[in-house]
């Protein structure tokens, strides 16, 4: 199956966050109150995006349901910070046993962090391999598994040469959370708001 690839999706700036509780309480606990939740499409964020001129105003997170476990939440609105890279919003998403990760794309940089059980375990430079966190070299055979490593000449693993930073990045999230993320997963329809973040 083919590693999906978000820039042909969303555009070339986006953050997808996963986190093992409901969308409604994700959303929650990244700046959406329950009650201003609502229906809310791609399109009407993309034209909101495109229409931004004051980078200080509140970003639009959607989320859905991916099956009884996991939601995902998607950020088109970068342009004052991406919430789902915040390391306390991935703390707070992780806490009490929880798991929470998101994968970050703009063109001149990428990034991926994990957060376990309230701390922030592992970051991924999907351009370098680097990692880094408390407990980074934890994840380096599971992600070297996955084909994330270089060799000695600093050349990618065979296959990673092919991909791009964007689906390098989802490639790593979906290694250290262990979920596989489908093109089918972000399409239909999403619920979201505004963040207070």
């Amino acid at each position: 199956m083919a590693q999906v690839d978000m820039t042909e999706i969303f555009g070339e700036g986006w953050c997808v966050t996963l986190t093992r509780r409901s969308p409604t309480e994700t959303l929650h606990m990244m700046g959406v109150e329950p009650r201003r939740q609502r229906p809310v499409t791609v399109e009407e964020v993309t034209a909101r995006r495109d229409r931004i001129v004051d980078y200080e105003v509140p970003v639009t997170l959607l989320a859905r349901s991916l099956g009884s476990v996991w939601s995902l939440v998607l950020e088109l609105e970068g342009y004052s910070g991406w919430v789902g890279t915040a390391p306390e919003v991935l703390e707070t998403l992780s806490s009490e046993g929880g798991l929470a990760g998101s994968a970050m794309y703009l063109p001149d940089e990428q990034e991926v962090l994990c957060a376990r059980d309230g701390n922030v375990a592992v970051g991924v430079d999907p351009r370098t391999g680097r990692l880094w966190g408390g407990k980074a070299e934890a994840f380096r055979p599971m992600l070297n598994e996955a084909g994330l490593g270089r060799n000695g000449d600093g050349s990618w693993w065979p296959g990673l040469e092919e991909l791009s930073m964007a689906q390098r990045a989802v490639l790593a999230l979906e290694t250290v959370l262990g979920i596989r993320l489908e093109q089918s997963m972000l399409e239909g329809p999403w619920r979201g708001g505004l963040s207070s973040r």
